[in-house]
């Protein structure tokens, strides 16, 4: 067997910066005084401080004064003062590992500060360096640079404030670790108080550096039948580090640990369970037998004293101790590894859930995964195999066919602790969100029938909520704050309870804000009493951006090309005419649609379980494995493939289906599915997850041997999709971003998915007797009614008389030119339920229809051109049957997600259409969902592209005819207002010739556009214009503003033309349009009378980096623009203007 080198979890801690130590060694370690400092940021960063403080001061005295003399120096001194906030910020820079949680919240403030202060220094210096290069001493000029300075001494200040707290308080000493013990440590709750058998040196390492530590919970009562975990592969011991068996630490099993009772620490072995928290019930005796295991001669090595009641412990199949310390056998409460903590030590064994393990098996007995046995929990033996997946796990059928079973469910306890942590994917270290330790969360492991209670304990200084995606859970444990849940407040604990009545595979995340991007979300597997025995792992999908979620949608609103021009997704007028596409690009730009793309942000990095490359050894060749693939993507479509060979899809979004085999699966974000696959010998196969726009991937290596890579997606060639798509638009009125579906019921070969407009379908007709067992609700005696007469004739390419309800035609394929691969590619149409899944015809039935729009040039997302919070809810009544008709009308595709209920989504197999509660719907797709209303209260519906639904793409659907909860009071407006955030930009270009700056703060509807300029004699021009979009395509906004210009060289010639072209103070009015072309024109009129019409064209791209800008009025002013884009932040520009000539520099990006 090839051994793997153990990946290091990118989690702040794993071991000490790579880098830092090169550059120790290369230059720290020439010098004997510094021998105590390996990092030199401590004595490094009080210069710049002082240096940033005295230039704020000397700027204060060129406000009294022109002091020639002075201004040199204040430059000189902010120069170095701006010099060395680089250098403390980068090469002498400090990154702690392992800290406590509150010293955790403290350096990231701290973080915080010293990036407001390296901003606002630089931008001090160039205000300084402006006025001595355009000779600027007026007063006003020296008061801004002032103020700007001041905000640089006053955040170099806040800097300094924590990084003395970081020292003087919370004990982190300039090597990055905690330096200072003892009363500290009891004096404050974040720290770790020394442990007896504990050898930590400076070097070793810790898992985590969270926030804010969990204090110690209160010993709670323990309930019969109730099994208690951490909820961790390592369970989180609320103190800021993974205590119990921590990689690098001493702990011998001679000296147990305070308050760790019965817990392993021999060499390297992992603990079984924190204090208070994830302990079991108290196992029995070693010796007791368990059902279907033959106890029988076995032994164990190096264990020590035997047993009185056992007899020595032999070969246990599949069972293997790697270097176990000897130990007494009664004082071993558990097993390593067994009933929820990773066997590190040990490999799988058959039938025994290692629950988070690499070399876990999915084998689990009628018990319920064997947790409440009582000999080894964790341990099951089922004598003999169970069926084939072919059982239907759809709640409504479960319901209204119970099973016989001797399984009662248990309470299940698990705590979560959500903190702050820096992660490191990329070989820089940002801020995260984790989960008691952990980027992803832990896996969450149920069986039917079981009470899940879950205490989320928040440890950081923001709210937070989660949801349980795909589980039928009562209103108020849903998980979504300000409507069916209370936020968790900083510092506080809320406690989930709700039965568990499915089984399948499913996932948590956070629903509050952007934290999802961050790191908090984790994987549900409910599983069956009677459950075939066979291996599997968990799989949970995941995407990772360095950049902060906030940013990144900042930047989205911008409408800024940085993200597609990493990518190679421009789609630039040179690339077009080089590759033959001239005409699409014109016929795309003069319907005003931007570049086509699949994906909005460009990510990092691609993850499976928390790492781009893994391997899953514990499998042997032939071995049939069950995956649970999880799309936990923020907004990431994934493409799975097996480089061993088909996959068999046995289940989709937890429910089974008839198994379909398949080469590809295109998996929308938060859908998931459960495979078969069979592993082949001699080597390791690669399971790849793609990135829907073929940036990049995960892999899990499934054997043993050399790597066998699953094939290569090609890259996309967007000209060859914007061609098919321009065609597929050319029967449509495509305007803002939607098309008129006036136009639609003619489209040959093009299905909408069984919209109501078409007869009724075999198998599908809501007013027919089901021919198959009920769901929920299901009148199985009722009549059936009249079937109405069809409101159209059937759509061409539709075959209405297919005996099962198929539908040639249906769902119009994406597979276009450029996209995809080889292969056979599930689709929904191949997902077929176990049984008839048609709701009972009796019912009422109530029709929705949604068209999804958006707008991509401002990136708001919306339902019928109505984000969140400005739409009404969508009424219905409990008993009724409900049915959605979704047509996406925008470029972009949206994974749809309805909670609380399932739904049966309507496909080509009619009566068999799948059981779902996510779904992907494609540009110009037209689909229909139906679910039976059996629920009361609010809830969430909304596309499931976190991005999408933080801009406005969300619905609250609403049983009028119930009771509702606190929120609806208010119409739920915590929850509404998230979509309408105010959001800043800018871009300043200083060129030789002056300064040209464009700034915008601006929400869904409103906007403040501010337009000045400056040039080196001392012109200044400033427009400021508030404008509200009025039409629903957002091409029209009117505008009141105030034009403010001053040409100083006229002034000082004695020439003074008021409210003229060249000296102004004027309100004025008018309105934007946006012409074909995404020519924005300008027609106003000011307080005088004059009329001005101006036509500007921006970004023009004319390869994947060169950009053009336009701008001609009727005052006889243009501007003629070119740049060169070479980070997100800056572009080498230059422009001739009319008024200010020709000129060449750099423009910032914000």
């Amino acid at each position: 067997m090839r051994s793997r080198p153990e990946a290091s979890h990118p989690l702040v801690g794993p071991g000490p910066d790579k880098v830092a130590q090169r550059r120790r060694g290369q230059f720290f370690t020439q010098f004997s005084m510094f021998e105590d400092f390996p990092n030199l940021h401590p004595l490094v960063v009080h210069l710049p401080i002082v240096l940033i403080l005295l230039s704020a001061g000397l700027q204060a005295l060129l406000v009294i004064r022109d002091w020639p003399q002075v201004r040199w120096v204040a430059l000189a001194t902010m120069s170095g003062g701006f010099a060395g906030a680089i250098a403390a910020s980068t090469y002498f820079h400090a990154m702690p590992m392992g800290l406590p949680p509150k010293a955790a919240a403290v350096f990231n403030t701290h973080e915080q500060y010293a990036s407001y202060t390296l901003w606002l220094a630089g931008i001090t210096l160039l205000l300084g360096v402006g006025a001595l290069f355009f000779k600027t001493q007026h007063r006003a000029y020296e008061l801004l640079v002032l103020v700007v300075a001041l905000a640089a001494a006053g955040a170099v200040t806040v800097t300094g404030h924590h990084g003395a707290r970081l020292v003087y308080i919370e004990g982190v000493g300039p090597q990055g670790h905690l330096v200072m013990k003892g009363e500290h440590d009891e004096k404050h709750e974040g720290q770790q108080q020394a442990m007896p058998g504990m050898n930590m040196k400076a070097g070793d390492s810790m898992q985590v550096a969270p926030s804010k530590a969990p204090k110690p919970a209160a010993r709670q009562p323990r309930v019969p039948g109730t099994t208690y975990y951490m909820s961790s592969s390592a369970h989180w011991s609320g103190g800021g580090m993974q205590q119990p068996g921590m990689k690098g630490m001493s702990m011998p099993a001679t000296q147990p640990m305070p308050g760790r009772k019965g817990m392993d620490m021999g060499s390297g072995s992992k603990a079984k369970s924190a204090p208070n928290q994830g302990v079991r019930p108290k196992a029995k005796p070693v010796s007791a037998r368990m059902k279907g295991m033959d106890m029988k001669g076995m032994t164990g090595k190096g264990t020590g004293a035997k047993s009185p009641s056992q007899p020595p412990m032999k070969s246990m199949p599949g069972m293997t101790r790697k270097q176990a310390p000897a130990r007494p056998a009664a004082k071993s409460k558990a097993m390593p590894g067994m009933g929820g903590t990773p066997a590190t030590e040990m490999e799988a064994m058959p039938g025994m859930d290692m629950n988070g393990s690499e070399k876990r098996s999915a084998a689990d007995n009628q018990a319920g995964q064997g947790r409440s046995m009582g000999a080894m929990p964790g341990m099951s033996m089922p004598a003999t195999p169970a069926p084939a997946f072919l059982y239907d796990n759809n709640p409504a059928w479960e319901k209204a066919h119970p099973t016989p079973t001797t399984y009662r469910g248990k309470r299940v306890v698990y705590d979560l602790y959500v903190h702050d942590t820096l992660a490191n994917f990329t070989g820089k270290k940002r801020w995260a969100i984790a989960v008691n330790g952990h980027i992803p969360a832990p896996t969450l492991t149920f069986t039917d029938s079981d009470t899940a209670v879950i205490r989320v304990h928040n440890r950081m200084k923001m709210e937070t909520i989660v949801h349980w995606h795909g589980l039928l859970v009562p209103n108020a444990q849903d998980g979504v704050p300000y409507l069916t849940t209370t936020p968790i407040k900083p510092g506080t604990t809320h406690t989930f309870t709700f039965p568990l009545r499915q089984s399948g595979t499913y996932w948590y995340h956070s629903h509050t804000a952007l934290q999802e991007q961050a790191g908090l979300y984790g994987s549900i597997v409910v599983k069956r009493p009677d459950e075939a025995p066979l291996t599997e792992k968990v799989l949970l999908l995941s995407d990772w951006t360095d950049e902060n979620p906030h940013q990144v949608l900042r930047y989205l609103k911008k409408s800024a090309e940085w993200y597609s021009i990493r990518k190679g997704a421009l789609q630039s007028y040179g690339e077009a005419i080089a590759a033959g596409y001239f005409k699409d690009k014109v016929q795309q730009e003069w319907k005003r649609m931007t570049p086509m793309d699949v994906a909005d942000v460009y990510y990092d990095r691609f993850l499976i379980n928390g790492q781009e490359k893994s391997y899953f050894q514990g499998v042997k060749p032939g071995e049939r494995v069950k995956l649970r693939l999880i799309n936990g993507g923020s907004s990431t479509y994934f493409t799975v493939q097996f480089a061993g060979g088909p996959m068999q899809v046995v289940a989709a979004d937890g429910i089974n289906i008839v198994p379909v085999t398949v080469d590809k699966i295109e998996m929308a974000t938060a859908e998931t599915y459960d495979v078969i696959v069979t592993v082949p010998a001699n080597g390791a196969y690669e399971l790849r997850a793609t990135s829907w726009d073929i940036v990049g991937h995960g892999s899990v290596f499934l054997g043993n041997g050399p790597e066998m890579p699953a094939p290569t997606l090609p890259k996309l060639d967007y000209f060859a999709m914007l061609r098919a798509m321009n065609g597929m638009m050319s029967s449509m009125n495509m305007s803002g971003g939607g098309m008129n579906m006036g136009t639609m019921q003619n489209m040959k070969g093009m299905s909408t998915g069984g919209p109501p407009t078409a007869p009724p379908m075999p198998g599908m007709d809501m007013n027919s007797k089901p021919a198959g067992a009920p769901l929920k609700g299901m009148d199985m005696n009722s009549k059936p009614a009249a079937a109405p007469k069809p409101k159209s004739a059937p759509m061409p390419g539709m075959d209405m008389a297919n005996d099962q309800g198929t539908m040639p035609g249906m769902f119009m394929s994406m597979n276009m030119p450029g996209m995809g691969g080889s292969g056979t590619q599930l689709s929904y149409d191949m997902l077929k339920a176990i049984h008839p899944t048609t709701l009972d015809s009796t019912n009422k039935v109530r029709e929705v229809k949604l068209t999804l729009t958006g707008n991509m040039l401002r990136y708001v997302w919306s339902f019928d051109n109505k984000t969140l919070s400005e739409a009404d809810v969508i009424p219905i009544r409990r008993g009724e049957n409900v049915r959605f008709v979704l047509t996406n009308t925008t470029m972009m595709r949206h994974p749809m997600h309805l909670h609380g209920h399932f739904f049966r989504f309507v496909t080509a197999q009619g009566r068999y259409s799948p059981m779902l509660h996510t779904f992907d719907i494609k540009p110009m797709e037209t689909v229909t969902i139906e679910f039976l209303a059996d629920e009361d209260k609010a809830w969430f519906f909304h596309c499931h592209n976190l991005y999408h639904m933080m801009s406005g793409m969300a619905r609250i659907v609403s049983y009028e005819d119930g009771p509702k909860n606190e929120f609806a009071k208010t119409g739920y407006r915590g929850l509404t207002r998230e979509d309408n955030v105010l959001y800043p930009w800018a871009d300043v270009a200083v060129h030789s010739q002056g300064a040209f700056g464009q700034f915008n703060l601006s929400n869904n509807k409103n906007a403040l556009e501010i337009d000045a300029r400056a040039s080196r004699r001392g012109d200044v021009e400033v427009e400021n214009h508030l404008l509200r979009y009025l039409d629903k395509r957002q091409y029209l906004a009117a505008f009141v503003g105030f034009d403010y210009r001053n040409d100083k060289l006229l002034l000082q010639e004695g020439v003074r033309n008021l409210n003229g072209k060249y000296d102004r103070r004027v309100f004025d009015a008018g309105f934007y349009y946006l012409l074909p072309m995404l020519v924005r024109s300008e027609f106003r009129v000011d307080d005088n009378g004059r009329f001005r019409l101006q036509l500007e064209r921006r970004d023009l791209a004319l390869s994947n980096n060169f950009f053009a800008d336009l701008v001609v009025n009727t005052d006889l002013e243009y501007t003629i623009g070119f740049r060169y884009q070479f980070s997100r932040y800056f572009s080498a520009s230059t422009n001739y203007d009319s008024d200010y000539k020709w000129g060449a520099g750099l423009t910032f990006h914000y």
